[in-house]
């Protein structure tokens, strides 16, 4: 069970980092006050099960140019001697309307 734990940690950090990433054009930039921010990523090096990675965060605000780039991390890979590639298993016990009310 301890996979599904990790596997969903996983999926809820990418999900925060793509929001997070969208949600920037709703902020003001710094220096015009507009709506107009963006925001790409570029990998530097990939994390491995030796190392964590690293990469470049590029702010852009499209309507007077300013610019922002800023390095962040990219976490260690764990290694798991798992072989499963997926969430694990579960169950389900039926139910669901029988036809009678």
């Amino acid at each position: 069970m301890p996979f599904g734990l990790i596997g969903t940690a996983i999926v809820g950090l990418i999900a925060r980092t793509a929001l997070g990433d969208a949600l920037v054009r709703m902020r003001k930039c710094p220096t015009c006050g507009s709506r107009s921010l963006s925001r790409r990523r570029k990998v530097i090096s990939r994390a491995t099960t030796a190392q964590a990675g690293h990469g470049m965060m590029h702010t852009h605000c499209s309507s007077c140019g300013w610019d922002r780039s800023e390095p962040y991390r990219i976490a260690q890979r764990s290694s798991s001697n798992s072989s499963s590639g997926g969430f694990g298993g579960g169950s389900s016990s039926g139910g669901g309307a029988t036809g009678r009310w």
